[in-house]
């Protein structure tokens, strides 16, 4: 029992902190493997939107809830915007500025590296740590040396390793609050950052991901980001004898406006040491909605950057970030980006349906738009996501590109598409692969002599029936791969365990009764797995080797759904699948319990269901 166990919500800068965090403790043999038995829960949170706020109260709750005795230590954004309303949430609850983490962990490691019937009192509040403890209010002991910096490599973390190179944004976007979060603009001197890259490339680490707030305001007196990429690369100048790079650099994400013509010719000469593909978040394609937002860039400027890249770099791979729904945008201004994105030709769009921030310029508009819209808006652009990223990977087939393999079977191109590996190829390791197209966005990667074909069917994922009541009837049915399906389109992790039960009604409702304390049958029920619930959604989940992650159970009442077929006059196979529907995405952080969250799951369901029957679902 004791040790530290660490919650990540949010973005990349987040992950690698909550890595050092983990990697700090890990050295002193102070990490908890499960959160009902740590002594300290860390819960790094995130409040880029009202909905990542939510999701942070969430985290708190569902960690108090884990474990009776732990420190609930809240660190972040949300903690700095927010301290007072996530301090409230209980008295466990501790608020821990960003810049004080380290110092703090530091002395719970020195208190709970003691005897060890000393530290049991203490994880209980009981001794000579205080529950109630502000870091703002104490003088914590210095870091001790030894704990200050370690490499973030080996079990528990990422095979491509993330270093935070820059803090802080000194813009203002109109619907964005993470500039007063996060405070002035910092930067890593570079000495530091090529240090540390030469000591990951000796550990065996293939993939450096440069992670900033605002990563292309990176300044090192007259240095910017450009530089600061070729003092790593020529620090880390080495091929192995197949010819291929002992290290690649990638970006996690870029402004457009901070890509000069030096930067991209950089990226057009390194021949892949730095990731021809680029994260250039536009979040509108409309000029009135980028001037409303504050973006200092109009969609004219945006797409002459995009056709510089692919004129400079033509295998260049741009993923970007868009908002759909902001306040007043029109249909005209959704149809421009509609537009900006085909042109642009996006190997990937991650489409945010605009969030309210308290706080933020956005929020005081009257302008606001419904939540019927933003969803049709966000369903749109999703399927043209889909599209353009089939396309991309259409133009790739017989393609050339190096691979890390992140993971056992799979592995991440240099274009930032998931491909099936060769299983003897360890994981960790840079192959070079040859890229072939099967069907939908399947790739093949030949290494050496050996193909491996890749579905995107989650083979990995295991999906548990149970069949205590009518199986017969039940297992005709394609289920396992609905499941299948409907994971794969939430981004749910390759190795994604679910167990799901069909029962007869006494069973249901006692079940009921007992967790909901609701009287008589219900048609669903679901119950999330401890640890499954990073409700800012699983993209950024990237599990260590061989590790499942365990999303929860769903329970079904097959003859209920069979009595509501004539209500809406759909099959029994129909109303099944919409019962699992519901289940899946409610474990996925979908929730029906407030009007506007209740359409949106419901928009998704009907999505969903209709792709998989190839026709309207009708509910």
């Amino acid at each position: 029992m004791g040790g530290l166990f660490v919650v990540n919500l949010g973005c990349k800068v987040n992950r690698v902190e909550s890595d050092s965090i983990l990697a700090m403790a890990r050295s002193a043999d102070w990490v908890a493997d499960d959160m009902s038995d740590a002594s300290s829960i860390v819960i790094n949170t995130c409040t880029v939107t009202g909905e990542a706020q939510k999701k942070t109260r969430k985290a708190i709750r569902q960690a108090l809830r884990a474990n009776e005795n732990a420190q609930v230590i809240a660190t972040g954004c949300a903690a700095a915007i927010d301290a007072d309303e996530l301090r409230a949430l209980d008295p466990r609850v501790v608020i821990v500025p960003k810049l004080q983490l380290e110092d703090y962990v530091a002395a719970l490691v020195a208190r709970d590296s003691e005897p060890a019937d000393r530290a049991r009192s203490a994880a209980k509040g009981a001794d000579d740590v205080d529950v109630r403890f502000r870091a703002s209010d104490s003088d914590l002991p210095a870091q001790d040396g030894a704990l200050a910096f370690q490499l973030r490599v080996g079990e528990r973390f990422h095979t491509r390793v993330g270093i935070k190179v820059q803090d802080g944004c000194a813009h203002a976007c109109t619907y964005c609050i993470v500039h007063t979060a996060r405070g002035p603009v910092w930067s890593k001197p570079s000495r530091e950052v090529v240090d540390e890259a030469r000591r990951y490339v000796a550990a065996g680490v293939h993939e450096l991901v440069f992670a900033g707030i605002n990563l292309g305001s990176y300044r090192d007196g007259d240095s910017g980001i450009a530089d600061l990429v070729r003092s790593v690369l020529d620090a880390t100048n080495a091929f192995d004898d197949r010819g291929i790079p002992l290290m690649r650099v990638r970006l996690s994400s870029i402004e457009p406006c901070d890509i000069d013509d030096s930067f991209i010719d950089l990226l057009a000469s390194s021949k892949g040491r730095v990731c021809r593909h680029l994260h250039i978040p536009v979040q509108s394609g409309s000029s009135k909605i980028l001037r409303e937002m504050a973006r200092p860039y109009d969609a004219d400027r945006f797409l002459d950057l995009v056709m510089r890249l692919r004129a400079r770099v033509p295998e260049i791979s741009i993923s970007t970030d868009i908002i759909v729904g902001f306040p007043g945008e029109s249909d005209d201004d959704f149809a421009q980006t509609l537009d900006l994105a085909r042109t642009c030709a996006f190997s990937k769009i991650h489409v945010f349906p605009y969030s309210k921030r308290k706080g933020t310029p956005a929020a005081k508009r009257t302008d606001q738009i419904d939540a019927d819209t933003k969803r049709r808006r966000a369903e749109a652009l999703r399927a043209l996501s889909d599209e353009l990223r089939h396309q991309d990977a259409n133009r790739r087939i017989g393609a050339e590109e190096l691979v890390v393999v992140e993971r056992k079977g799979r592995g991440l191109t240099e274009s930032y598409h998931e491909v099936r590996v060769d299983p003897k190829v360890p994981v960790g390791s840079m192959v070079r692969a040859r890229l072939q197209l099967g069907s939908c966005v399947v790739l093949c990667a030949y290494l050496g002599n050996a193909m491996s074909r890749v579905s995107k069917g989650m083979d990995d994922m295991d999906i548990q029936f149970n069949y205590e009541y009518r199986e017969e009837d039940l297992s005709v049915f394609p289920l396992s791969d609905l499941a299948r399906f409907v994971l794969e389109h939430e981004d749910c992790p390759a190795h994604t365990e679910v167990s799901i039960s069909f029962v007869d009604n006494d069973r249901i409702a006692e079940l009921n009764e007992q967790y909901r304390g609701i009287v008589g049958p219900t048609d669903v029920l679901s119950f999330e797995c401890d640890g499954a619930f990073d409700d800012a959604g699983f993209s950024e989940f990237e599990p260590e080797e061989d590790a499942v992650f365990e999303l929860g159970d769903i329970i079904i009442a097959p003859d209920i759904a069979e009595g509501q077929c004539g209500e809406y006059g759909n099959t029994f196979e129909q109303e099944l699948s919409l019962l699992l529907t519901h289940g899946l995405l409610h474990l996925c952080g979908y929730d029906h319990m407030v009007d506007e969250e209740a359409e949106i799951m419901e928009a998704r369901e009907k999505e969903l269901l209709s792709e998989w029957f190839h026709t309207e679902f009708k509910r």
